[in-house]
């Protein structure tokens, strides 16, 4: 897409926030320092997560040293269509190595585009995006000019990285308390000035591309100078003055006043967060003398704070995304766990709506591949010598009568459905652990098969029948459960085939109509109308609503 056509969606969804992409001069120019800066700091040292969050690897081509500069983290505050990281990720001859590509954008159109894109956006609205508990290796911004220097101060303050590029309007120099703040981040200097007569998005703007480089690594960070300012210096004080203590605000139950329980949620996170920086407060006013002879140091203290605040997010994250049931009904356990995983930028996400917006677009993205492989995990899970059928086509066993004096499984089989398993599945009384078992995995695989069902929540090890109910109130599967944590399943007979027809296609034993046609009771349509698409249900890409998001979000 052009950057007219950007333009011209981004005005038609009312997103266009002053947008004008950085051009190609201020980013050669940007390429060049970087490489300068970076390799000089990263000298000596290879890839690891660095202090600074640069190394350097060398190969040599002909006799001649061929350097790549690596970088542990890159973040674009006010990322647009991701020019600045591809310009300097796929640029030239791969100097540039960035292994967390990480941006922050306001409009949507822009945003979910770049986590398609393997970018991760670790917020949308920048001014309520928290930055001081987090590290990057370099932060870049082109900030719109209207509101630069309010931009600026932000960034300024809460900003941790060894190198921070900014695109200012040249009249930033004439601003006293915004050159006195970058100079406290480190050394600044003009890597050169530029203009948007001849951009992609004209304009008369004059600016200069700055590098503020933060040299001395025992320099205080924004988190330290964000703690002495907001809760305290954790230093001796000849007398505290006595403070008029403010009424505590009442929380409201807002699970009584919402039935939206994300936002709910949030609300929560927010007055949760409130408290607790209310808490460490109140430790700042105590006479840190008296914190020494407890054996608490500054140094601690700061720690314990990030700690808890990574803590408290990460709970909530946890609770949010076992809330979603569209998600949830089409993910095991396990595959949310990985997914979580997976997420590299994941941990420096605050805890807000347009964020879980961020995850879900991600998660439909590259959920569609794990949707698969879950499907071949239960299907390995439920997969017993006992309780399997060798193909027809599989010309090493003898039709019905494979088992006898065999050992192993035959290279291609199916399940039957009846199926005893017994691989220690585990039980718990607990809430968060109930979901962690291949009973509750096949219920979740059953539905992306097309098969909608309620779930199951019954693990009582007492050998009685239970069910698993399809939404139309037929059982889909019947289980009981053991004191040996054996499981016995039965398996509704069009379970049964779809599950089995689809592994085999996964798995590639099916290759073709004529082979469904050949293993399993099916017409031939009904083979191609499984080869073709079957009833496995994928997350749909473009269906935000699918994640329980309204189209005002």
């Amino acid at each position: 897409m052009s950057i007219q056509q950007k333009l011209l969606q981004l005005k038609e969804d009312g997103q266009d926030y002053e947008f004008y992409p950085t051009t190609n001069e201020i980013l050669a120019a940007l390429e060049k320092d970087l490489l300068k800066v970076g390799l000089a700091d990263g000298a000596g040292r290879y890839w690891r997560n660095d202090t600074e969050g640069f190394s350097v690897n060398t190969n040599y081509e002909k006799n001649q040293p061929i350097h790549t500069l690596n970088v542990q983290s890159f973040l674009e505050i006010g990322a647009g269509d991701g020019r600045v990281i591809d310009y300097l990720f796929g640029h030239g001859s791969q100097k540039i190595n960035i292994k967390n590509k990480l941006g922050i954008e306001l409009a949507r159109a822009q945003a979910d585009d770049l986590i398609r894109r393997g970018i991760g956006i670790i917020g949308r609205d920048y001014f309520e995006t928290v930055l001081i508990d987090k590290q990057y290796t370099v932060v870049f911004s082109n900030p719109p000019y209207s509101i630069f220097t309010e931009w600026c101060i932000k960034l300024l303050k809460e900003v941790n990285a060894a190198v921070i590029y900014l695109v200012l309007p040249e009249r930033w120099k004439d601003d006293s308390a915004l050159k006195q703040l970058a100079e406290s981040k480190g050394d600044v200097e003009i890597i050169g000035s530029f203009d948007f007569l001849h951009a992609d998005r004209p304009a008369r703007a004059k600016v200069d591309l700055i590098r503020i480089h933060r040299k001395n690594r025992e320099k205080k960070d924004s988190f330290e100078t964000w703690i002495e300012e907001n809760i305290g210096k954790f230093e001796v004080a000849e007398e505290v003055p006595e403070m008029a203590e403010e009424a505590e605000e009442k929380r409201d139950n807002v699970e009584e006043r919402s039935t939206d329980k994300i936002r709910v949620l949030v609300e929560n996170y927010r007055a949760d967060m409130q408290h607790m920086m209310t808490t460490f407060q109140e430790l700042g006013k105590i006479d840190f003398k008296l914190l020494a002879q407890l054996k608490l140091d500054k140094k601690g203290i700061i720690e314990v704070v990030r700690s808890d605040i990574k803590s408290l997010k990460n709970r909530y994250w946890q609770a949010a995304f076992d809330l979603l049931k569209p998600i949830n009904s089409r993910l095991t356990y396990k595959t949310r766990e990985k997914m979580l995983t997976d997420i590299k930028w994941f941990a420096d996400l605050d805890f807000s709506e347009a964020n879980l917006y961020s995850i879900m677009v991600w998660v439909i993205e590259n959920g569609n591949k794990h949707i698969k492989d879950q499907l071949l995990q239960v299907y390995e899970d439920l997969t017993n010598f006992e309780g399997v059928r060798a193909y027809k086509s599989n010309d090493k066993w003898l039709n019905d009568h494979w088992r006898y004096g065999k050992t192993g499984l035959p290279s291609k089989y199916s399940l039957d459905y009846r199926l005893v398993v017994s691989i220690g599945y585990r039980f718990s009384k607990y809430e968060w652990d109930k979901m962690n078992n291949a009973i509750a995995d096949l219920a979740v695989v059953a539905d992306t098969l097309g098969f909608k069902n309620k779930g199951v929540n019954d693990f009582e090890k007492d050998g009685k029948a239970k069910y698993c109910y399809a939404d139309d109130d037929t059982v889909l599967f019947e289980y009981k459960c053991y004191q040996n944590n054996n499981v016995h399943f039965k398996l509704k007979k069009e379970l049964q085939q779809a599950l089995n027809i689809e592994a085999g296609k996964l798995h590639g034993w099916l290759k073709n109509p004529a082979d469904i046609v050949s293993e399993f009771e099916v017409t031939q349509e009904q083979a191609e109308r499984w080869f073709a698409g079957g009833s496995l249900q994928l997350l749909g890409k473009n269906s935000p609503l699918l994640i329980g998001f309204g189209e005002n979000k």
